[in-house]
């Protein structure tokens, strides 16, 4: 045979060797330790701690004493319980797993439902279950379909932008607007009598003043509902007074900026304290805070 046919062979095996040494040491084919000591007998193992009861387990030594009664010993061999004490063999514990949503996950993985993270978790020893954080969601199908089966004129919808958040987070970052000031709470309500007139079923300020109203704003996550809303309002009433000749948009940062809780004048603002402002101030437009 040629030498590099030769070698060959001793290449393979050698990591043939290397390959059941490896087997042997991570992977035991055996179960049986105890039985096959010469002599022994099911229930009849050696008393107290024997160096000599011991049988080759890898590449050192496991026992087959009664100091494996201790339960605390590693060196014991893994078939004592059941051939030295006749005990049944401990089944292996299940493989767990959840099953969410179509899809199975592992203990301990995570998953993000809506506003609420989850995660999989053993319940018992034999099951697990999908454990999730108990937050109020922004969007609740729950609620959309509740509505949606009632007839109030309109549907609710599910709007993505929204999926995801929690009930918190949209009054923080979508609204932002304050309780007014007690002077403001404790004014009377204004009561107009109708004289028999009946108010009209719907009003639209786009068709009773056209090209004098301004359009809706889309504040991001910025709560300063509050602020846009009244600078918007103000410049409409600015329009209809002046029956079209007065078209701007004002500053709602001019408001943010001069009007809102200087200790969290991002966050918070109320429209009692915008419209004191607007009456009794300047306000600059949107595009370059001029003064009007």
């Amino acid at each position: 045979m040629p030498v590099q046919g030769i070698s060959r062979l001793c290449v393979i095996a050698i990591f043939w060797m290397v390959g059941k040494t490896f087997e042997a040491q991570v992977f035991p084919l055996s179960t049986s330790y105890c039985q096959t000591r010469i002599g022994a007998q099911r229930n009849q193992c050696c008393r107290g701690r024997q160096d000599d009861c011991s049988v080759p387990f890898l590449d050192t030594l496991c026992y087959c004493d009664e100091f494996c009664d201790r339960r605390a010993n590693d060196d014991c061999c893994p078939d004592y319980w059941t051939f030295c004490r006749n005990q049944p063999p401990i089944p292996p514990a299940p493989l767990l797993n959840c099953f969410y949503n179509g899809k199975y996950f592992k203990i301990g993985e995570g998953i993000k439902f809506n506003c609420n993270q989850c995660t999989c978790q053993a319940v018992s020893p034999t099951r697990a279950d999908v454990v999730c954080e108990e937050q109020r969601c922004l969007i609740r199908p729950d609620v959309i379909q509740t509505i949606n089966q009632g007839n109030h004129g309109w549907r609710a919808s599910n709007y993505s932008f929204f999926w995801g958040k929690t009930l918190d987070e949209g009054y923080r970052n979508h609204l932002g607007a304050c309780k007014p000031e007690t002077p403001v709470m404790k004014q009377n309500g204004v009561h107009k009598i109708m004289n028999g007139q009946v108010l009209e079923l719907e009003f639209d300020a786009r068709r009773k003043w056209p090209g004098q109203i301004q359009p809706i704003r889309d504040q991001q996550e910025f709560p300063a509902s509050w602020a846009i809303s009244s600078a918007d309002l103000a410049a409409d009433r600015l329009s209809i007074q002046s029956h079209g000749l007065q078209q701007i948009t004002l500053s709602a940062q001019h408001l943010i900026s001069c009007v809102a809780n200087r200790k969290n004048h991002c966050q918070s603002g109320s429209t009692d304290r915008a419209w004191w402002h607007l009456t009794n101030f300047e306000i600059g437009r949107a595009s370059c805070r001029e003064r009007v």
